[in-house]
């Protein structure tokens, strides 16, 4: 029987959803979340500039895991940031 190579699949593209939250402590602070089902990636952060650093330092693990035959060299990230009214004061 032949040895098959499979085509690894190139420039896929993962959407990761960033929510800009209160952290549930008595110290009120504000973290960064970021989650991409397809990766089944969830991390937090303090900033925003460290929450993509640390997407990026886990995510082609993670797309390696649990996407086999993606090319994590030329894997893709898209970031979507979504916020509401509740976050800001609104002058009515």
């Amino acid at each position: 029987m032949p040895h098959v190579i499979h085509a690894k699949r190139r420039n896929a593209v993962f959407h990761v959803q960033v929510i800009h939250a209160l952290a549930q402590d008595e110290n009120e602070r504000t973290m960064w979340v970021a989650t991409c089902d397809d990766l089944h990636l969830v991390t937090e952060h303090a900033s925003y500039d460290g929450l993509i650093d640390r997407v990026w330092e886990i995510a082609p693990e993670l797309a390696e895991y649990n996407q086999p035959g993606i090319d994590i060299a030329t894997m893709r990230l898209r970031f979507e940031f979504e916020d509401s009214a509740q976050n800001h004061p609104i002058a009515l």
